[in-house]
C-alpha cells in the first residue's frame, strides 16, 4: 500500500504513534501547498452525528508536510453543505488527536474543508466521526 494518498487510510482504525508515524499510511494532498482542500465521507444511510477526531499528518524533521492552517466540518442537509456548530475549538495539534464536538446533526456525508499552511502540503492520519 502506498504511505501517502490512500483513502483507505482515513478510516483503517489504526491509531499513529505520532503525527510523523511512518509505519502506518495516510491520505494527503500532496504535491498541493498552500491550498483549500477538502476531503469527506458520504454513508449509505442517515446517522446522527456529534465530534469528530483527526490525527494530522506532520513530517516537520524531514519532509513537507504539517499541521493545517486551519479546517471546518460541514454536513450535508438538503442538498446544502452547512458548517456544524461547534461546542470545542478546532485544533491542529501534532502528535495528538484534535477532537471537535458539536449540536448533533442528521445527515448522509460530512466534509473537512482543510486550509494548508503556506509552502506546506498536508494530510491526515485518521479521521473519526461520530
Amino acid at each position: 500500500m502506498n504511505r501517502y494518498n490512500s483513502k483507505e487510510a482515513l478510516a483503517d482504525g489504526l491509531a499513529p504513534d505520532g503525527s510523523d508515524d511512518e509505519d502506518i499510511s495516510s491520505f494527503t494532498w500532496w504535491a498541493h501547498k498552500g491550498t483549500a482542500e477538502w476531503v469527506q465521507y458520504t454513508f449509505p444511510a442517515e446517522k446522527e452525528l456529534s465530534r469528530t477526531s483527526i490525527n494530522w499528518l506532520d513530517d516537520e524533521a524531514d519532509g513537507e508536510f504539517r499541521v493545517p492552517q486551519s479546517w471546518k466540518l460541514f454536513y450535508l442537509k438538503g442538498g446544502e453543505w452547512l458548517a456544524v456548530e461547534a461546542k470545542t475549538p478546532f485544533t491542529t495539534r501534532k502528535d495528538a488527536r484534535n477532537t471537535v464536538a458539536f449540536n448533533p446533526v442528521r445527515t448522509m456525508a460530512v466534509r473537512l474543508e482543510i486550509q494548508l499552511q503556506p509552502d506546506f502540503s498536508g494530510g491526515i492520519l485518521e479521521w473519526q466521526v461520530d
